[in-house]
């Protein structure tokens, strides 16, 4: 049942590490604040994602402690931020886009 969890994790993580890879790639290739807040976005998401992930299969148990309730809050935070860097790279791109039409 491990392999399984395993598999499912990288599965559902795939989509995911492509966006942080064109994301790369664009602001590698422009060196543009746009590019720079989506790859920060995606990376970020990716990690917490990832990390969402892993907690249970190693016995993260953040629900009965104080400590784990804080870790737990500070992981919403700092996804929010990553979606927010996201969507202002996104928002910049598509503007920069239409005005260049």
């Amino acid at each position: 049942m491990e392999a399984f969890s395993f598999l499912t994790l990288l599965v559902g993580l795939l989509p995911e590490c492509v966006v942080v890879g064109f994301s790369v790639y664009y602001f590698l290739k422009k060196q543009s604040l746009d590019g720079l807040l989506l790859s920060v976005g995606s990376t970020i998401g990716v990690l917490l994602n990832l990390f969402f992930r892993i907690a249970p299969m190693i016995r993260i148990d953040w629900y009965n402690d104080m400590a784990g309730k804080g870790l737990f809050l500070v992981t919403g935070v700092i996804g929010f931020v990553s979606s927010v860097c996201f969507a202002l790279g996104l928002g910049l791109l598509i503007r920069q886009q239409i005005q260049n039409r």
